[in-house]
């Protein structure tokens, strides 16, 4: 049987802006209007782009620990 933290995505993997916002159900705006600006939620890295700044990416684990954390009341 499967724990929680077995269901986790593994620590090494990155969502970018679509895959958050259709973890969390939200449309791409609302993620990046409301909840990637959140206090809380965990902290975005860039990927390295040969035209500067690159794409934004969030640790999967992070944000799917925060979401349940806040829809639960518990830590994963």
């Amino acid at each position: 049987m499967a724990t929680k933290q077995n269901e986790l995505p593994d620590p090494w993997v990155f969502w970018d802006t679509k895959t958050v916002a259709a973890h969390l159900t939200i449309s791409i705006s609302r993620f990046e209007g409301y909840y990637a600006v959140l206090l809380d939620f965990p902290k975005c890295s860039r990927l390295p782009s040969e035209k500067g700044k690159g794409k934004k990416v969030w640790k999967a684990c992070e944000v799917v620990t925060w979401s349940y954390k806040n829809v639960t009341g518990e830590v994963a």
